[in-house]
């Protein structure tokens, strides 16, 4: 059974081809097999040695349909928790870890992690942090690009994840229009065998425009030799 380590280890695998492409209004961004592996393990890490979780701990993921989203919950998974997304069901007992882009909102859990939903984020740009809110996308990049433990995943939902997904076999696969949910158990399947290309529902009009520029540049002389 596929499960967080063995895609984790397939997107180290990829090395440096294309793993996950998203299209967004504010553009196209594509992460390579090893820079998603390397994004998964430091989330992992940093979840398990700064945000205190424990295997079989519960993550509420409240973050936007985005490609850091995707990364977030699925190295939540990789450090073993039990990932849900949105919502403010359950007591704050039960929500080991909130992950959210606006932790002023966030719902009472024994952790807030504050995620910069910038592209090119070195750490949290808006208003200054509540006490006691860690800053996730500065806290991710002090974390080692390379796994160290590689036991915790198996406490996560991951195969329950994977197990929603319904998609065609190929390397390289499309979802359109898409929702957080979707495109996360798009991921928790393709990125194990291949590349996904995800176009969230506002991205739609810039991908279509970037592909009608290709097949411009195709039909030019330049491009045929």
């Amino acid at each position: 059974m596929e499960d967080a380590l063995t895609l984790h280890n397939a997107l180290v695998a990829r090395g440096s081809r294309p793993a996950l492409t998203w299209y967004c209004p504010q553009g196209r961004m594509e992460l390579s097999g090893t820079v998603a592996a390397n994004h998964l393990a430091k989330i992992s890490a940093f979840l398990g040695d700064e945000a205190w979780t424990e295997p079989g701990d519960t993550a509420l993921v409240l973050l936007p349909c985005h490609w850091k989203s995707v990364l977030w919950a699925l190295g939540a998974m990789l450090a073993g928790l039990d990932v849900r997304l949105g919502g403010r069901d359950g007591d704050a007992a039960s929500i080991a870890v909130a992950i959210t882009n606006k932790p002023a909102e966030a719902p009472a859990a024994r952790e807030t992690v504050a995620v910069d939903m910038n592209p090119l984020a070195f750490g949290w740009s808006g208003a200054p942090l509540p006490d006691g809110v860690l800053d996730g996308s500065a806290g991710q990049i002090a974390q080692p690009d390379t796994l160290a433990d590689t036991e915790r995943h198996r406490a996560s939902n991951f195969a329950a994840w994977a197990a929603r997904a319904t998609l065609p076999e190929g390397d390289r696969i499309l979802v359109r229009e898409t929702t957080l949910e979707r495109a996360l158990t798009a991921a928790a399947i393709q990125l194990s065998r291949g590349s996904l290309v995800v176009v969230d529902r506002k991205g739609a009009e810039r991908a279509e425009a970037e592909k009608a520029i290709f097949a411009k540049l195709a039909d030019t002389p330049a491009a045929r030799t």
